[in-house]
């Protein structure tokens, strides 16, 4: 939200999306201690256009790594709350399911097992903080590697070692 003043009235509105606007304040302008700006302060912002999907890792129809998330990045930061509840994965993940949200970027971690093709399915009710909601499903098609052959072997000196065929 932002405050508007003008006419003498207060009011509160949302910006448009996708919008450019320059903030215009005169260098006379004084602050609460009465000292001068100085300087006109005139800067440009752009607001964050409709919640939509920008690009992920892996692309759609992509190979995901064995290792590492599946991530989603958006066009405007996404609310984190319950943001589970807004997320289908088929096949079920079983084990070690998570999610964070980084600004713009939802993070989906867990155990995609190799060789296996995966749906991540968005649903429309996704939100951002200012209310705008994704507005359709989105789904993320992708398959996961085949599983590379390795062994691990600990160390008594805080190391492990990995051996991995030539």
């Amino acid at each position: 939200d932002i405050w508007l003043f003008g006419g003498g009235d207060l009011f509160r509105s949302l910006l448009a999306r996708g919008t450019e606007y320059v903030i215009l304040l005169d260098g006379q302008a004084l602050g609460r201690g009465g000292s001068p700006l100085n300087a006109d302060f005139n800067p440009r912002i752009v607001t964050y256009p409709a919640l939509d999907v920008l690009s992920t890792q892996p692309g759609p129809g992509g190979v995901k790594a064995e290792y590492g998330s599946v991530d989603i990045i958006f066009s405007a930061p996404i609310r984190s709350e319950n943001i589970e509840n807004f997320i289908t994965i088929t096949p079920e993940i079983t084990a070690g399911f998570g999610t964070w949200v980084d600004g713009q970027t939802l993070h989906i971690n867990g155990y995609f097992q190799p060789a296996r093709d995966y749906k991540v399915r968005i649903s429309s009710d996704l939100s951002d903080p200012w209310g705008g909601r994704l507005g359709r499903d989105y789904t993320l098609e992708f398959s996961v590697q085949v599983a590379q052959p390795s062994l691990t072997l600990p160390h008594f000196a805080q190391r492990t070692f990995t051996v991995l065929p030539s």
